[in-house]
């Protein structure tokens, strides 16, 4: 049963393989669009994407529409599938072989249609609903945490309209959302952000989105110095690069991998003899090949051979090779980045230090008292007139609350500070007061006297 169970499967692993060989192309294009194919297939869509444009359009906000309620439910699932029948009235996949379900799909036979509209009104509205609808889906995957999705929705956007604000900031959203991001994807996600505070400098969300990546960023630089620093001082192969033994052991590697394919190599610390007698034995294997007509491998192997020659005279003259080239790394350099210090050699914002610190080594600095490289601040965009506006409308706003609790605080302590010196005093003494008091009088006796005669008994 065992063996029978193992047949089956690896029959169902090479018939997968084969059918992904089949519909290349269709894996490349963003799931979102690989479900209008399915969509397609339901007897209300067939009849839907004959419509006349005008009647498609409407139907397409209507099922929008519908999306928007189940967002508003945080049914993100149902809304993003509303969202691509949507937009899948205009922009879908379709196949031109009716019995694809049972034949299995295959690029040959699928199509991607595009009905852009007759006029230049209808293509402004399909361009519009299709915006609003990528948005849409991106935001959904963005609560559902589908990270490669919102990339793909995001990008499609970008294609349709290349300054949509939301567009970035969403994609910078979901390029740092993974736990595992790096530096490659917040450089991308700071370009993104970058992008939209040039759209929209007034969007607090994106300004302080970047701020805070940007800080973050100073702080793993901060972070990764030391460790970065101690990848030139170790006996590792940024190390040995700087001097002639590191060539010769790098050399001697290289024409060992090729005389004994799949052996280890020869140790760190091999000396020149050993080298001289791999150059001769590698002579002889290049001699061989030619013979044999394997003149391929014979050129790889001499030119194996002309840098093993040049590092032992490097050494033997004490010349010392190039530093390594951080910005174009081998992939052993990469292995041993990553298996030494848990560094990713292609990440770009790595790339960036260790060059600086290349070259501060080259100079002759302490690379331990360096500090992590500032991010170069931005220049200050001009106002747009209605930031001037907006601006002076604060600045008077600011003024007025100023105002509003400043004199009453000032009437009290300047009355407060005349009492204690004794000035009020003298005020209620002056010859006016008798006059308000007899004035007061009056008019309360007047009042009485009035009340008094209208009464009636």
């Amino acid at each position: 049963n065992n063996e029978f169970s193992n047949m089956i499967q690896q029959a169902v692993k090479m018939k997968s393989a084969q059918m992904e060989q089949e519909r290349r192309w269709f894996e490349k294009v963003p799931n979102f669009i690989q479900h209008t194919l399915f969509h397609g297939e339901k007897d209300d869509f067939k009849a839907w994407r004959v419509l006349p444009i005008d009647e498609r359009i409407a139907k397409a906000d209507e099922i929008k529409s519908e999306g928007n309620a189940l967002f508003s439910e945080r049914n993100y699932v149902d809304a993003t599938e509303k969202y691509e029948q949507a937009g899948g009235l205009f922009h879908y996949v379709y196949s031109v072989e009716p019995e694809w379900k049972k034949k299995g799909l295959k690029d040959d036979v699928l199509r991607l249609q595009h009905d852009p509209g007759d006029t230049e009104e209808q293509q402004k509205q399909i361009e519009k609903l299709r915006i609003s609808c990528f948005l849409n889906i991106a935001i959904c995957q963005l609560k559902l945490k589908n990270w490669d999705t919102v990339i793909k929705a995001c990008g499609e956007t970008l294609e349709l309209d290349s300054k949509n604000k939301k567009a970035f900031y969403r994609r910078a959203q979901a390029l740092i959302g993974p736990p595992g991001h790096g530096g490659h994807e917040v450089d991308r996600a700071i370009a993104d952000l970058q992008q939209a505070a040039k759209i929209d400098p007034s969007d607090t969300q994106v300004r302080d989105l970047l701020d805070h990546l940007r800080k973050d960023r100073q702080k793993q630089l901060q972070k990764d110095k030391g460790t970065f620093a101690g990848m030139f001082g170790r006996g590792s192969i940024y190390g040995e690069q700087g001097s002639s033994q590191g060539a010769v052991t790098e050399a001697a590697k290289a024409l060992d991998q090729r005389l004994n394919p799949g052996g280890e190599g020869p140790k760190e610390g091999a000396d020149d003899t050993s080298l001289e007698t791999k150059i001769t034995e590698a002579e002889l294997l290049r001699d061989l090949y030619m013979r044999n007509g394997k003149e391929d491998e014979a050129k790889d192997l001499d030119q194996k051979i002309r840098e093993a020659k040049k590092a032992l005279k490097d050494q033997k003259s004490g010349k010392l090779p190039p530093p390594p080239d951080f910005s174009n790394p081998t992939e052993e350099m990469v292995k041993d980045a990553k298996d030494k210090f848990g560094i990713d050699l292609k990440d770009p914002l790595v790339q960036k230090e260790l060059e600086r610190l290349s070259k501060a080594k080259e100079e002759g600095k302490d690379l331990g008292s360096l500090e992590a490289e500032p991010e170069p601040a931005e220049p200050p965009k001009p106002m747009t007139p209605e930031e001037k506006r907006a601006a002076k409308q604060r600045a008077k706003e600011r003024q007025r609350q100023f105002l509003k609790y400043f004199i009453p605080i000032a009437f009290v302590g300047t009355f407060w500070r005349m009492y204690s010196l004794g000035l009020i005093q003298p005020l209620m003494e002056l010859p006016w007061r008798r006059y308000i008091t007899n004035f007061f009088r009056s008019l309360v006796s007047k009042g009485y006297e009035e009340e008094e005669g209208d009464e009636e008994f």
